[in-house]
């Protein structure tokens, strides 16, 4: 009997569906995956050529047909490039944090093992990004293993730089043996400057300033040889912070901390330094707190309340800008105002005299850098107001400024106020009367001496003369 054959050619059909098949999944390449490399090679260009705002653009394209391959083809042999290229769109808009799932992803890579492990690389470098040093040293110390001795030595590189962000200087330089390259390099430098190994360090500082290396972290640089020789570390910030294209932020930093370092031993160099930032144009956050630490070099050097005083034209227009500094000036102020009514108003020897120098001191010692001022405020209570409920108080406050001090002032506490509540609770007994009178403290501190307000205080009567209140 004659073989009948479909009248639709149902065999050539089935023959050709395995061709039609693969062309369809080769559009998954060709209509996407080959438009999202295309893309991204362009953004990688544009970027390499500084043109951050073209590769923007080019990667915010590759990132969409990228994921259109994703969502559609999500178990394709091209789904782990899109995930590398989605990762790379996310890193160059700075979102660290959103690409690490997709880079994740592709280090998963089974049909790539080069997109694994470039996938491997950024997902290193988004970890430190993103502060995660002990997941990103985990990425590089992986890598550097690889075939690849480009990936292998920038693995190298990676591992000792988050070991010196760690703070394992030797250990990073141990790392670094043997690697040459403008990132070991550098690296290199900022170890042995943090180490204080000024022979090591100051060869390569100089060829750093000489190539005008404004990426090297040279705040850590300085820190570390600022420790062994203060002038040479003067020195190198007064070049560095003339290099043409310096971030007015870093040189501001630079020059405040130098002149924190300098104020021990040369006080008008380190003010001059603290000046220059202060005066940056335009304001910087290190300026502001250049203008602070001004006002903690004066109300420092002040021997008296009245000198305290001298810091005043400094702190008030500070607390006139936003941010941590300004809130300091703020809390200056009130204690400036508070010790300015207190000597307007407060003769020595005066009722209430005593509560209004305790939470004075307190004020100074908690607020100000003046521990000078809150010791000699602390000393002044037993010594002008002696049958003060408050002068052991004020002594214990006192010891715990005046170390070389402490055994007499436990000597006095013991001899002249046994049966003190404040004596009692520091052998270890809480009485009622300490409770009262930190209630009385607090209501007259809250009550009358906030936000530098001096509460009312009753002055001595002449000699013969009674107070009102007494007549009552």
């Amino acid at each position: 009997m004659e073989e009948r054959r479909p009248r639709d050619g149902g065999e050539p059909v089935k023959r050709a569906l395995p061709l039609v098949l693969l062309l369809a999944g080769g559009c998954v390449y060709y209509n996407g995956m080959y438009n999202a490399n295309r893309l991204a090679n362009r953004a990688r260009k544009a970027e390499r050529n500084g043109q951050t705002f073209a590769a923007q653009g080019f990667w915010a394209q590759a990132q969409v047909r990228a994921d259109t391959v994703i969502a559609r083809y999500p178990t394709s042999s091209w789904a782990d490039d899109a995930q590398l290229i989605v990762g790379e769109a996310m890193m160059s808009r700075g979102d660290c944090a959103g690409a690490i799932p997709a880079l994740e992803q592709a280090t998963l890579s089974r049909d790539s093992p080069k997109v694994a492990e470039q996938a491997q690389v950024r997902l290193g470098a988004c970890q430190v990004q993103v502060g995660n040093l002990a997941a990103a040293d985990r990425a590089f110390v992986a890598l550097m293993e690889s075939s690849d001795t480009s990936v292998r030595n920038l693995a190298r590189v990676q591992h000792a730089r988050i070991l010196r962000l760690d703070g394992a200087y030797q250990a990073a330089l141990d790392a670094l043996e043997g690697l040459t390259g403008p990132v070991a390099v550098s690296e290199r430098t900022i170890c042995y400057a943090a180490l204080g190994e000024v022979t090591e360090a100051r060869p390569l500082l100089d060829q750093a300033l000489a190539r005008n290396d404004t990426t090297l972290p040279w705040g850590v640089a300085l820190a570390g040889i600022g420790r062994v020789d203060p002038g040479l570390a003067s020195q190198y910030t007064t070049a560095v912070a003339a290099m043409p294209g310096l971030p007015g932020e870093t040189r501001d930093d630079l020059l405040v901390a130098d002149g924190l370092r300098l104020a021990p031993t040369d006080p008008d160099s380190a003010l001059a330094r603290l000046r220059a930032a202060a005066a940056a144009k335009p304001v910087t956050e290190a300026s502001l707190r250049a203008r602070l630490r001004i006002s903690d070099q004066i109300i420092g050097q002040a021997d008296t309340l009245a000198q305290l005083e001298l810091a005043r034209p400094d702190v008030a227009p500070l607390a006139e800008f936003g941010g941590p500094s300004a809130i300091s000036a703020i809390n200056y102020l009130r204690v400036l105002d508070r010790a300015r009514g207190y000597l307007d108003s407060v003769p020595p020897g005066a009722p209430q005299g005593d509560l209004a120098t305790f939470v004075l001191a307190e004020s100074v010692r908690d607020v100000l850098p003046a521990p000078r001022i809150a010791a000699q405020l602390f000393a002044a209570v037993p010594a002008l107001w002696p049958t003060s409920p408050y002068a052991p108080k004020a002594l214990l406050a006192l010891a715990a400024m005046r170390e070389d001090e402490v055994e007499s002032i436990v000597e006095t506490l013991w001899s002249t106020y046994p049966d003190s509540p404040y004596v009692l609770l520091v052998a270890g007994e809480v009485t009622p009367a300490v409770l009262a009178l930190e209630d009385s403290l607090l209501a007259y501190s809250t009550g009358g001496g906030a936000a530098g307000r001096t509460p009312a205080v009753r002055r001595a009567p002449a000699a013969g003369q009674r107070q009102q209140d007494d007549l009552k």
